[in-house]
């Protein structure tokens, strides 16, 4: 194959993952997830046969979410009003995706969940530990951000949408108090992963943007540290 054809193969295909990603919010998701779990995978030292299952199933979830895309775009084209048979169809793409989501997470928690059984009560043993003044400060650059942007941006304060999620501050530091008061990780995994739902909820929804509920998120779990640190042993 010629080098020009190559090079156009290899443009044709980043401009196809570029409009992916640009149209399919939950496409940008899974690639946002999928870039912090392999940055955690690197931070926990995984070997390498474990590392490449992971990266494995990462990839199997994109690819599956490009093919659903594929499938929609056109089903959309041959069949742009509504028909019964067009719905099974994209019905059946989409779970393949789940299908390799579920397949995703299964793999995941059984890669992490015997590292994060170790090092989860030492984490939250560490920030109870840390000086309350240190959180203190971050939470007020934080919210000091919060405010600058929903000033920017003209928003006011609400519970239904906007900058950041309250519903999620909420959820994640319900999750945070879960890891302070036990040593369970099972427990402060189910926490968390129920905080996650709450803020994808918020996300399919459209009542909040990614951002909105990262943000929202951070802030719960910052402030709910901060109490602890004052409460519970902090100096």
């Amino acid at each position: 194959m010629p080098v020009r054809k190559l090079v156009d193969s290899f443009s044709f295909a980043l401009d196809g993952i570029k409009q992916a990603l640009l149209a399919e919010r939950n496409l940008r998701i899974h690639v946002i997830i999928g870039l912090l779990v392999i940055f955690l995978g690197i931070f926990l030292g995984f070997p390498r046969v474990e590392f490449i299952i992971l990266l494995f199933a990462i990839a199997l979830v994109l690819v599956m979410e490009l093919f659903n895309t594929v499938v929609e775009r056109i089903i959309d084209l041959i069949s742009p009003n509504y028909h019964p048979r067009a719905k099974v169809i994209k019905n059946i793409a989409a779970g393949a995706v789940l299908i390799s989501a579920v397949n995703a997470a299964v793999i995941g928690f059984l890669l992490f969940y015997r590292r994060f059984e170790d090092f989860s009560p030492r984490l939250f043993n560490w920030l109870r530990e840390q000086p309350a003044y240190l959180t203190f400060i971050l939470v007020l650059l934080l919210v000091a951000v919060l405010f600058i942007i929903k000033f920017r941006q003209g928003q006011t304060f609400s519970l239904q949408g906007g900058m950041p999620s309250i519903h999620s501050a909420i959820a994640f530091s319900l999750a945070t108090v879960i890891g302070f008061g036990n040593d369970n990780p099972l427990l402060i995994l189910i926490g968390f992963a129920l905080a996650f739902l709450v803020a994808q909820s918020r996300v399919e929804g459209r009542i909040h943007k990614l951002s909105e509920v990262f943000w929202g998120g951070l802030l719960g779990i910052l402030f709910t540290v901060l109490i602890f640190q004052f409460f519970a042993g902090g100096q």
